[in-house]
C-alpha cells in the first residue's frame, strides 16, 4: 500500500491480515493478545506450583 493514498492499509494492512478477529472476541489488539499470553503462562505456573505442593506432601 502507498502511504500517501491510505495510510491506515500501510501502516496496519499487516496486523488485520495476520490477527483476524476470534470469533469469541468482540474486539482484539495487541494488549488482547498479551492478555491471552500471559493467561495462559499463569495458568501453567499455577498448575505446576499445585502439583509441587501435592507431591510434596
Amino acid at each position: 500500500a502507498n502511504p500517501c493514498e491510505d495510510f491506515f492499509e500501510f501502516a496496519c494492512g499487516n496486523w488485520i491480515a495476520r490477527h483476524p478477529i476470534p470469533k469469541d472476541e468482540v474486539i482484539y489488539n495487541y494488549f488482547e493478545i498479551l492478555n491471552d499470553t500471559l493467561q495462559k503462562e499463569i495458568r501453567g505456573t499455577y498448575v505446576t506450583v499445585c502439583a509441587n505442593v501435592v507431591a510434596l506432601n
